[in-house]
């Protein structure tokens, strides 16, 4: 991981701005999950990172695309998870800053603690908002995101998600 971010780093320095932005992102994530498997009052907090690649384009409004992965544990359980989505975001120039939303669809695989060795997996979607703060041309600071992950179809199984973390453009 920090490999991964030290490349991203360096590759972000050393590129020029483009008309359209493109940006890595790195995150660290706390989830609350529920339901997790067949124990619908299994409730965990989760710990771990997220990882993004996302493309957006616009001035006073930014539409685009986000995919994202996320890797979590905590107390024996493990969740990971994937999606890619549109994105939308609104800049405030003077702040240095943007809101955000975006709509993602994906899948998720999860090891509840009370099954230590098999996965189960599931279609899910995300919502999630945020707010973005550029240090740099270069570097954004991920203030603060909210995500609500739940399973598409047959479950009851949801998690609520806050991460920070930083973004490097391309």
């Amino acid at each position: 991981m920090r490999k991964l971010l030290l490349a991203a780093a360096l590759l972000a320095l050393t590129t020029t701005a483009a008309h359209a932005q493109y940006a890595f992102g790195a995150a660290l994530t706390a989830s609350h999950a529920s339901n997790i498997g067949d124990d619908s009052a299994h409730n965990e907090w989760l710990y771990g990172p997220t990882v993004s690649f996302q493309h957006e384009h616009g001035k006073v409004v930014q539409a685009g695309f986000d995919f994202r992965a996320s890797f979590l544990n905590g107390n024996g359980t493990t969740i990971n998870s994937g999606g890619i989505g549109p994105r939308v975001a609104v800049p405030l120039p003077h702040l240095h800053t943007k809101v955000y939303g975006e709509f993602l669809i994906g899948a998720n695989w999860v090891k509840p603690r009370s099954n230590s060795t098999l996965y189960t997996s599931h279609f899910d979607y995300d919502i999630a908002f945020g707010i973005d703060h550029a240090l740099n041309k270069r570097i954004t600071w991920r203030v603060l995101e909210y995500q609500h992950q739940g399973v598409c179809f047959d479950s009851d199984d949801s998690r609520n998600n806050l991460s920070t973390g930083l973004l490097f453009h391309l």
